[in-house]
């Protein structure tokens, strides 16, 4: 028993670690969400060797303003969610993940093109369904090149969560 809580807390540890979260939370949704998603973005980097298939650290300083700029970004048209997830039993929001290329303008100027390999951001957000008001929970960076969901709009992932809930 005391091995396997102890593999429990490594493994929520090392989750936790690896991903730069922007602000305190504490809400077990919040993390359940991340590792979900966490779990997506593993899944999708296996195929690539070595350092490549781990987060990079990073300096960023996500603060508002660069938050905001992230944000209009996945609002943009083919910038949208390729991952999202959310509770049965809490209706308010969806949990997504966006994705900003090293290549486009606004991964240029974070710097994810400036050492090999280019970097993407991916960026973990907690969108209220009903007024689409985004909370930015965390973000990594990854080496780019894995593949990724096609991405949606805002409007069709609440649409395809309000789906879901109402069949579970």
């Amino acid at each position: 028993m005391k091995i396997r809580t102890l593999t429990v807390l490594a493994t929520l540890l090392e989750a936790v670690v690896s991903v730069q979260f922007t602000k305190e939370y504490s809400q077990d949704k919040d993390l359940s969400a991340w590792l979900a998603a966490k779990q997506h973005l593993n899944d999708a980097h296996d195929a690539m060797t070595g350092a490549f298939a781990q987060p990079y650290n990073h300096l960023i300083d996500m603060n508002e303003e660069e938050e905001g700029h992230a944000w209009r970004y996945s609002q943009e048209a083919g910038n949208g969610p390729f991952y999202f997830t959310g509770k049965r039993n809490d209706r308010k929001y969806v949990y997504i993940l966006t994705k900003v290329p090293g290549t486009s303008e606004l991964g240029r100027r974070w710097g994810l093109d400036d050492q090999q390999p280019t970097k993407n951001a991916f960026l973990f957000w907690k969108v209220k369904a009903k007024d689409k008001k985004a909370k930015l929970l965390g973000f990594e960076f990854r080496a780019a090149g894995a593949p990724t969901l096609p991405s949606k709009t805002l409007d069709e992932v609440i649409q395809s969560a309000k789906q879901a809930r109402n069949v579970a």
